[in-house]
């Protein structure tokens, strides 16, 4: 089977409770099956106010991101990596919701861009675990993870999705949703629409 699975998994740490929060990205880019590319930023939050409770969860303080760029600033790289490509996140309603909340924030619009959730993916393939946090998922599979580096965290996505392919013996990310019986969801200029099992 050739596997011309290609998406990018999207991660993003938050510095407080606001969803705009940004205060980094990680990025996997997949192309043919294959993680062929991985990236971070630290970004700076437009309020540099970070809460006790996420420093302790990811460890990212005002220090580390005082120097780096905004996320409006940052935006046009990270958009390039959705072009031509659907986007991946573990807990996506999560992911999604930053993304959108960032972008009003800077007054940007919404790309159009298909998205998919690997946790719904996760629990149309290894059924009765029991959690299906990323940290339970990487475990169970094996796979590498520092949990809350952006970086790690959307390679673990990505890594997710890939053996879910292999699993279902699914040449595609649309052959993997139809096998799982799930649908993509759809983020557009005016609203979203979240991926579902159908």
């Amino acid at each position: 089977m050739v596997n011309t699975m290609k998406f990018v998994a999207l991660d993003f740490e938050t510095a407080n409770s606001c969803r705009s929060s940004i205060c980094a990205v990680g990025i996997a880019k997949v192309i043919d099956g294959r993680i062929a590319e991985r990236r971070s930023w630290l970004v700076r939050p437009k309020e540099l106010r970070f809460d006790r409770i996420n420093v302790s969860i990811h460890g990212i303080t005002p220090a580390a991101v005082k120097d780096k760029p905004l996320f409006g600033e940052l935006w046009p790289t990270v958009r390039d990596y959705f072009k031509d490509n659907c986007v991946i996140a573990h807990n996506a309603s999560f992911d999604i919701s930053v993304l959108r909340s960032a972008l009003d924030e800077y007054r940007l619009p919404h790309p159009h861009v298909q998205y998919h959730c690997s946790v719904i993916l996760a629990k149309r393939t290894w059924v009765g675990l029991t959690n299906y946090r990323l940290n339970t998922l990487a475990a169970h599979l094996s796979i590498s993870l520092t949990h809350h580096d952006a970086e790690d965290d959307a390679v673990a996505a990505a890594e997710i999705v890939l053996r879910a392919s292999r699993f279902h013996s699914a040449a595609s990310l649309d052959d993997l949703c139809a096998r799982t019986g799930t649908r993509q969801g759809l983020l557009y200029t005016g609203g979203w629409i979240p991926p579902r099992s159908r």
